[in-house]
């Protein structure tokens, strides 16, 4: 990283993409973006027992809530679909707590 005039007197900083991507890697911004633009999407949420239950979509079974499908989840592409399916998901599914949208 380095500050330099300019020929208008104005301070000018350099940063190497190395110096840019390490300072995004301990602020963890960097990451975030990276998740979120690369990765598909799952629904999950717990029963009152604990177990994790999964979104899943099957066309011979429909629409379900399964234990422990993180194999079988459906993969969103985008993370507002997903949030937008949690949402009435979590009125079908009322005595499922910790809804969540995780990226993979």
């Amino acid at each position: 990283m380095k500050l330099t005039k300019t020929a208008s007197g104005q301070n000018k900083l350099s940063i190497s993409r190395k110096e840019w991507i390490r300072i995004g890697k301990k602020y963890q911004w960097l990451k975030k973006a990276q998740t979120e633009n690369n990765s598909q999407f799952v629904i999950s949420a717990q029963s009152i027992n604990g177990v994790t239950k999964y979104y899943c979509k099957n066309a011979t079974q429909g629409e379900k809530m399964i234990p422990s499908a993180l194999s079988m989840a459906y993969l969103f592409a985008d993370k507002e679909k997903a949030q937008q399916k949690m949402t009435a998901l979590q009125q079908k599914y009322e005595g499922l707590k910790n809804w969540q949208v995780q990226a993979i």
